[in-house]
């Protein structure tokens, strides 16, 4: 029973990817119930099954902590809200763009201000989109289905005038559903090579992006 219930502390540790506070509560609550459940599946068992049981739960739990969990097969619609998005961004189609994301994207803008703010940031930042890379949708962070909501991981390869050797990032795209329509709501970049793994395994970031 101790060791049942010393899983959820070491969630505290330096290992925890750098989540906000309410992604670590959501993800806290999940891990929690899943420790619940083994608890709840040890007392139930027969002495001999016991670490058998254990183990099998330890296993379950700390997959969930260091891999990020796939959504079922949906034709690849989830992830193609990202590539839409990505792609008008690209051809600074701003104005088509402006579909594909949420009002927590334009910050509540038209679409005609929002297009202007993001041609000017293009255009005099001289940001050029190289290559998208969207990868299979997975569970947000604390949920425990990807009907509503979903977290897209995308390489994305580009230069700027500041970066003009060119640039790497892995992003996380949120994105949630909205009258049947997939939307993105928010974007990540990744700066961790510890957050990397668990959503781009096997991949390495370049070195003067990883800060730690």
């Amino acid at each position: 029973m101790y060791y049942v219930l010393v899983v959820p502390s070491t969630l505290l540790g330096s290992g925890w990817p750098s989540f906000s506070a309410t992604q670590r509560q959501g993800e806290l609550y999940r891990l929690l119930r899943l420790t619940l459940e083994c608890v709840e599946i040890y007392l139930l068992g027969r002495k001999a099954m016991s670490k058998i049981v254990l183990l099998w739960c330890f296993f379950v739990i700390g997959s969930s902590v260091l891999n990020a969990s796939s959504c079922p097969e949906d034709g690849g619609e989830r992830p193609a809200v990202v590539r839409n998005y990505l792609t008008a961004m690209q051809e600074h189609r701003f104005e088509d763009a402006f579909d594909f994301v949420t009002e927590s994207m334009t910050d509540r803008k038209s679409r005609e201000d929002w297009a202007s703010l993001q041609r000017l940031f293009y255009q005099g930042g001289g940001v050029v989109i190289y290559s998208i890379d969207e990868r299979v949708a997975h569970l947000s962070r604390g949920e425990l289905t990807c009907d509503e909501t979903a977290i897209v991981p995308n390489v994305l390869k580009s230069k700027d005038n500041y970066n003009n050797q060119g640039l790497t990032e892995f992003e996380l795209y949120a994105i949630v559903k909205r009258k049947e329509k997939w939307l993105v709501d928010s974007q990540e970049t990744l700066f961790d090579q510890g957050d990397v793994d668990i959503w781009f395994p096997g991949e390495v970031m370049p070195d003067f992006l990883d800060k730690k």
